[in-house]
């Protein structure tokens, strides 16, 4: 009788800890507000509150004769099945990755609009970012490139609906 008890109680406890994965409010609220010690767990995988946005890397090249190309995503992550397992790029995405969040970053002040942090635009982040996508291949007749900073609201679709959070100057090649 204890080993079938036991099993129930298993049983439901991974089905509730399964629905608060996802949030299925009507279902697992009411049982959350008796949940006082916190016994059925939520991973939210390093913060209370994980990242929600994702962040895109687009480039354009500007010609001899000033005209601009198309915007250009950066795809840093290839889709290979072994991924998992061989992965000789996961060092550069995180490093982007770590970059991109340093400059998305945003102050108290620069969030309310009163000022723009003109020390990124010179900073170590700035700077590796802008060698990282200066060194992609480039068409001959390309004498300049510049780069933008879009987010998306997570998904699997890509760029759908992306707000482009930071535009640099054109730079030149060397």
């Amino acid at each position: 009788m204890i080993d079938i008890l036991a099993r129930i109680f298993f049983l439901i406890w991974f089905v509730l800890t399964v629905l608060n994965q996802f949030h299925r409010g009507r279902i697992i609220h009411p049982v959350k507000r008796l949940d006082v010690v916190g016994i059925i767990p939520i991973w939210t995988f390093f913060a209370p509150n994980p990242g929600r946005n994702d962040y895109h890397l687009l480039f354009r090249d500007m010609t001899i004769d000033e005209s601009t190309s198309v915007w250009r995503t950066i795809e840093i992550r290839g889709r290979r099945p072994f991924r998992c397992v061989w992965h000789p790029s996961r060092r550069i995405h995180k490093a982007v990755n770590d970059v991109l969040s340093q400059l998305t970053h945003t102050n108290s002040n620069e969030a309310q609009g009163r000022t723009l942090d003109k020390g990124r635009l010179i900073g170590v982040p700035y700077i590796i970012l802008a060698n990282f996508i200066l060194n992609q291949p480039h068409d001959f007749r390309s004498i300049a490139r510049q780069f933008t900073i879009a987010r998306t609201a997570g998904g699997t679709d890509g760029l759908t609906n992306p707000t482009a959070i930071f535009l640099s100057a054109f730079h030149r090649f060397e």
